[in-house]
C-alpha cells in the first residue's frame, strides 16, 4: 500500500514539473515566473521542460530550476 501511495503521489508530483509555465523574453537567455520584475511586456510562455534545454532561471524571481539531462528527453 505504501509503494503504490509513493507511486501516486511521485507520479502527480512529475506531472506538474512537466506541465510548468515559465516565461521568457524575446533578447533574454532567463526564464521568469509569471510575477517577475524581469518578464517585460514582450514576453513568451513557454513549458519549463523546454525552457531548461535553452535558457538559465532568473536570479531575481527564482522559478524552479530543472536539469536538462537525459531524464527530460
Amino acid at each position: 500500500m505504501r509503494q503504490a501511495l509513493f507511486f501516486l503521489v511521485w507520479g502527480l508530483l512529475t506531472i506538474q514539473l512537466f506541465s510548468k509555465t515559465v516565461y521568457i523574453t524575446p533578447s533574454g537567455k532567463k526564464y521568469h515566473t509569471e510575477t517577475c520584475v524581469n518578464r517585460g511586456n514582450n514576453s513568451s510562455a513557454i513549458d519549463l521542460k523546454e525552457a531548461v534545454k535553452k535558457y538559465e532561471s532568473c536570479n531575481v524571481c527564482k522559478p524552479l530550476v530543472l536539469s536538462s539531462t537525459n531524464f527530460f528527453s
